[in-house]
């Protein structure tokens, strides 16, 4: 079974300052061998309620781009070794962690794949709602919890009040996205980090959450960073589209360019590879290989040991993210002169 896709046509106007704005973000880990790059120069931008898609393959770099901006690389062995993450023209990268705690929930919130992973088990989903409520929006208990069962009503929960005791065990996947959705919203964040969040759930609770999501945008205003590797779900749900290799962005544009009219061979093949794009009876195309681990990036063009359209050039620098007029950016020497097959 597979959505009908309907590709958007509108985006807000663009604004002289966007909400969030990420530049040149280099993230590297630690490793026995020394430090490894795995996010190498990412620029883009979010404009206030706008949904930016970041999409591409698993081990691209996207969640790590993620955690990079809502400051959770402190807790692991990653760390930001160059560039700027601003949001709201406040610099994010330096801001202590004290100062960090309370901007993450309150200014920027985050959702991720398995929402029942990051529900505590031991305590009930409104207990956990309140508490978030309480922190950031400085609410006694009582008022926490009216708040609490307000966002599980808002965002889809039968009989919320009755359901606030229920532990995580006993919703079902859909049901614990849309109670992830309420943690999240519960004290007005301006962006919402969603990363991959419907990739676990069948296709109609898909929609639903998708729909959901696109509703609570439109009545709290809220600006989207969705991560994804589904550009089916980015032509139903997004404005704009950067898609991310081997730690680079190498495209970007609006969502409805980009599906009609890709200029990566990368972003080609993503296309190409997804059921909900392809007439009945066509084969499915997959792309060669896989995306080379950090550490491992070949020489040149990171993509070009899978690509159909290298030639030498491709295979001995690495081309820059090329900026054009027409805000279709494109990371690739040949994007002139290629004509390559988009969404029809």
């Amino acid at each position: 079974m597979t959505r009908p896709v309907e590709l958007r046509h509108e985006a807000p106007a663009p604004t002289p300052q966007p909400l969030l704005a990420v530049e040149d973000l280099r993230v590297s880990f630690g490793t026995d061998v020394g430090p490894v790059t795995v996010v190498d120069g990412v620029t883009f931008s979010i404009q206030p309620g706008e949904t930016l898609a970041l999409v591409g393959e698993s081990g691209s770099g996207k969640s790590v781009t993620a955690m990079a901006i809502i400051g959770l690389l402190r807790h692991s062995n990653g760390r930001i070794t160059g560039g700027s993450v601003r949001f709201d023209g406040r610099e994010l990268t330096t801001l202590p962690e004290k100062q960090l705690r309370t901007m993450r929930g309150s200014s920027i919130s985050m959702i991720f794949q398995e929402p029942r992973r990051s529900l505590d088990p031991a305590f009930s989903v409104g207990s956990q709602i309140a508490e978030v409520a309480a922190r950031h929006l400085d609410l006694s208990r009582r008022d926490a919890r009216r708040r609490a069962i307000e966002m599980l009503d808002r965002v889809g929960i039968p009989a919320a009040a009755q359901r606030f005791g229920d532990y995580p065990h006993e919703f079902s996947g859909g049901m614990c996205q849309r109670v992830m959705l309420a943690m999240a919203l519960v004290a007005n964040p301006r962006l919402l980090i969603a990363d991959e969040p419907t990739t676990a759930l069948d296709v109609t609770v898909q929609a639903r959450v998708l729909r959901l999501l696109g509703d609570l945008q439109q009545e709290m205003g809220l600006s989207i960073l969705l991560i994804t590797h589904d550009l089916g779900v980015v032509a139903e749900t997004c404005d704009r589209v950067a898609v991310m290799y081997a730690g680079q962005i190498v495209e970007e544009a609006a969502a409805e360019t980009l599906l009609r009219s890709p200029r990566h061979p990368y972003s080609e093949g993503l296309l190409a590879s997804l059921p909900q794009f392809l007439d009945p009876g066509q084969r499915l195309v997959a792309i060669s290989g896989s995306v080379p681990i950090p550490g491992s990036w070949p020489q040149g063009c990171r993509f070009h040991p899978r690509c159909d359209y290298a030639v030498d050039a491709c295979r001995e620098a690495i081309p820059e993210l090329a900026l054009k007029v027409d805000g279709h950016h494109d990371r690739c020497f040949r994007a002139d002169e290629l004509s390559l097959p988009g969404v029809s």
